[in-house]
């Protein structure tokens, strides 16, 4: 039934149609190649004593194998020997073994149990992935070391008896595996990350003494994990260690524990308890998604919060921030629990988004050096009713208060120099503006839909005002600019329907498209010598009747450029000049 050369077996020569062949190989063979790779009719074969390896693919893709008699004298199995033996549900390993090659027996998925002799010091890659009904597995002592994917998605897998020799776990190892409740020995040192990641039984993680932080992505996604068990001396938990553990609901940390990683418990959505004594530093979306997050005090430790640390904790109440000294972008992002933010232990940087949608805050502690508040930092925290700015502050980012519709008190300091983008649009309740001396600039839409600001008055030292800056103030009725102004910008006081006169600063030389449009009560505008260009739809929209006074004579009036599209007002407007009085 075989042909041999030498003492390789090359082939089988079953070639009939049937299914099932038994096949004994004769003695003297010491080398199985790929002899039976693909056989659709052998359903058992004896292998003689003698036989000391089995080639890759020696028995892959045999798929109506279901016995399989292995020598004392094997020492070696090629990867992928066993690939898809889908009906073998039985092996037993020689004590000889020594190594298996990676995938040897990859989606076994008939196989059961398996007992893994002492000799075999590592499990390759892969080893039993995709073994969907092997539920029980015996290492003997002399293992060391289980290699990559080894039992990945043997999703029955539910019961292992480790050795005392194990050492290692490599990545993934027991990936998408059956087991409810897991136990790493305290001999290993070493574990890849995303051990069990994807085990969606396991309700309980006891970790072991020989590790030092929690590997990464230990138990990420498993949903049903409910106990996590960390003994003394762990020092870190690891990122994404318990990612979308969607059931854990109480931790407590050692401790020794001084780090939370990135992502650790990233969209833990019942996670309402954590105690954490020493911690020092909480990295990047550590608790992001952690919805429920109800209980947990903030050490005096602490010092670092990363870039959404705790992003959308909207149950979190009054953590305590005084003694943080760096915090990431948008950390407290929707926090709606935080009524005071004592961030005074923080640098000259508040960074963008850090308590953007903080919902409940009312209180804001600045710390003294600080000299720029990022993009965004406080956006939509629609509670804020006041704010102090400290001396040193220079920067206000853009959208800092968008959406801050409470925000009635602003106390101003005398060296900010540059209010942002759409810093303050939104302030529905800010009646009055008086900006310090120092301020340069005013970017765009600045103090936009600010819908109950009453007063504006900027500083001589104002430079530059964006687009759209005031723009859509309805009840905006009184306007002061600042002398070294040249441009008002498009759109500055498009839709301020209260504003009825404005007086135009000495040294504006071009008025921008749209900078009054749809002012309807404007009746009364007071022009500068220095004008030399108005744009379209400056004075659309404005009263009917339009007085316009310019300093300078009729001629200088005419020989500035006025586009006419949407500014027949301001060309049919009643002018007062130095030289006469009548019509354009």
């Amino acid at each position: 039934l075989v042909e041999t050369d030498h003492a390789t077996l090359i082939r089988s020569s079953s070639t009939g149609k049937a299914i099932g062949v038994s096949v004994t190989v004769p003695a003297g063979v010491h080398t199985i190649s790929s002899a039976f790779y693909g056989t659709l009719e052998v359903t058992s074969v004896t292998l003689p004593e003698g036989v000391t390896t089995l080639s890759p693919y020696a028995f892959a893709s045999a798929t109506y194998l279901t016995s399989l008699t292995l020598p004392s004298t094997l020492v070696a199995i090629g990867e992928y020997a066993f690939d898809s033996c889908s009906l073998l549900s039985e092996i037993r390993l020689p004590a000889a073994l020594g190594s298996v090659g990676a995938y040897a027996f990859v989606n076994c998925v008939s196989l059961a149990d398996i007992t893994l002799p002492g000799s075999l010091k590592e499990l390759s890659p892969y080893m039993f992935s995709g073994c969907t009904r092997l539920s029980r597995v015996t290492l003997e002592e002399g293992t060391e070391k289980i290699g990559a994917y080894a039992f990945s998605e043997a999703t029955a897998l539910s019961e292992i008896t480790f050795p005392s020799t194990l050492t290692s776990f490599g990545e993934g190892a027991f990936l998408a595996t059956g087991f409810s409740s897991f136990t790493i020995p305290d001999t290993v040192r070493e574990v890849g990350s995303n051990l069990l990641a994807g085990c969606t039984a396991l309700t309980s993680l006891t970790l072991g003494r020989g590790l030092s932080v929690t590997p990464a992505g230990i138990c990420r996604e498993a949903t049903a994990l409910s106990s996590v068990t960390i003994p003394d001396g762990y020092t870190a938990i690891g990122q994404s260690s318990f990612y979308g553990c969607t059931a854990l609901a109480s931790l407590r940390l050692p401790d020794s524990v001084g780090e939370i990683g990135s992502a650790a418990f990233y969209g833990c959505t019942k996670l309402t308890d954590v105690s954490a004594e020493k911690l020092t530093a909480i990295g990047t979306e550590a608790f992001r998604g952690a919805t429920a997050l109800e209980n947990f005090r903030l050490p005096a430790t602490l010092r670092t919060v990363g870039v959404q640390a705790f992003y959308g904790c909207k149950v979190w109440k009054d953590p305590d921030l005084s003694h943080l000294t760096s915090v990431g972008k948008q950390a407290f992002y929707g926090c709606d629990g935080i009524r005071t933010a004592d961030i005074t232990g923080l640098g000259s940087y508040l960074a963008e988004g850090v308590f953007a949608a903080c919902e409940s805050l009312t209180e804001i502690r600045f710390p003294e050096n600080l000299t720029v508040i990022g993009y965004g930092a406080f956006t939509n925290c629609t509670a804020l009713k006041s704010v102090t700015f400290p001396k040193h502050l220079r920067t206000i980012g853009g959208s800092a208060f968008v959406g801050c519709v409470s925000l009635s008190s602003i106390g101003w300091n005398d060296g900010l120099t540059t209010i942002g983008d759409s810093a303050f649009a939104y302030a529905y309740s800010l009646r009055e503006l008086k900006l310090p001396d120092g301020v340069k600039t005013i970017e765009g839409k600045a103090f936009q839909n600010s819908e109950s600001l009453l007063t504006v008055t900027l500083p001589d030292s104002v430079e530059t005002v964006g687009n759209a800056a005031f723009s859509d103030c309805p009840r905006l009725f009184s306007v002061t600019l600042s002398s070294a102004m040249t441009e008002l910008s498009d759109e500055l006081f498009a839709g301020c329907t209260d504003l009825a006169k404005i007086t135009i600063p000495d040294a504006v030389e071009t008025i921008g498209s749209g900078a009054f449009d749809g002012c309807e009560t404007l009746s009364s505008v007071t022009l500068p010598l220095s004008l030399n260009y108005v744009k379209s739809d400056a004075f659309n929209a404005c009263a009917e009747t339009l007085t316009v006074s310019f300093g300078g004579t009729s001629a200088r009036l005419l020989a500035a450029q006025v586009e006419e599209d949407g500014n027949i007002l301001l060309i049919n407007a009643i002018l007062t000049f130095a030289d006469k009085e009548g019509k354009s």
